[in-house]
């Protein structure tokens, strides 16, 4: 008997559409809207190949290009509680300056569909302290300094 194997399901493929001037990117229920494109840098095929669906968590997602490869990030808008400053869009110019090359062309997606994003903050660990471990004389005997024997004694 040949066993048939299923076909790997592929992600649905993210579509283009221009609608009064304004460009969209949209797969089934997932809306964003091309807010910024500097210099051409939205290419849908890349972006396809790059996009995973944690960033979908974000209200913006950035791409840059450096050295011929996309980079996405997601960002936050102001509003969204507990969230690190880092992370929210009034803070895009500084991520631009200073971590894409001088001039490198970009791109920002804006998400109008679904929930507004929600910054879900880390898990903190417990490390508590090992404290020394110090030694338990209770039931063993201490060293005797008296007894230590000096410098060129030997047992008899």
């Amino acid at each position: 008997m040949k066993e048939e194997k299923e076909p790997i399901q592929e992600a649905p493929l993210w579509q283009l559409s221009t609608v009064e001037g304004k460009t969209f990117v949209y797969q089934e229920d997932v809306v964003f809207q091309l807010v910024e494109n500097y210099r051409d840098a939205f290419q849908l095929e890349v972006f396809q190949e790059k996009f995973i669906d944690l960033l979908l968590k974000y209200d913006f997602i950035v791409g840059d290009w450096g050295f011929e490869q996309l980079r996405l990030r997601g960002f936050f808008y102001d509003d969204v509680k507990n969230t690190p400053k880092e992370w929210k869009i009034s803070t895009l110019e500084d991520y631009l300056y200073e971590y894409c090359n001088f001039g490198c062309p970009y791109f920002v997606l804006e998400r109008l569909s679904g929930e507004k994003g929600r910054y879900i903050p880390p898990k903190k660990r417990n490390h508590k302290k090992q404290e020394e471990k110090k030694p338990n004389y209770k039931n063993k005997k201490k060293p005797n300094p008296k007894k230590r024997k000096k410098r060129g004694e030997r047992n008899v």
